[in-house]
């Protein structure tokens, strides 16, 4: 007999539905390390960024 999925039995129909969700769970876990790489480049950014601009004036006005 088979289901409105398609499948021939109950099974097959749990399979189906499981591989859906493991491809929307590797997608939203693929969104969320790009998301943590953003934010570990914020951070590195706010850090560096004063250092840098310290370095950078000390240079421009001859200071060493």
């Amino acid at each position: 007999m088979k289901t409105s999925f398609g499948a021939t039995n109950s099974h097959d129909t749990w399979a189906t539905s499981a591989g859906r969700r493991s491809r929307v769970g590797d997608i939203r876990a693929h969104d969320l390390e790009e998301e943590n790489m953003d934010t570990f480049w914020i951070w590195i950014w706010i850090l560096c960024a004063p250092a840098f601009f310290l370095v950078v004036g000390d240079l421009l006005l001859g200071r060493k």
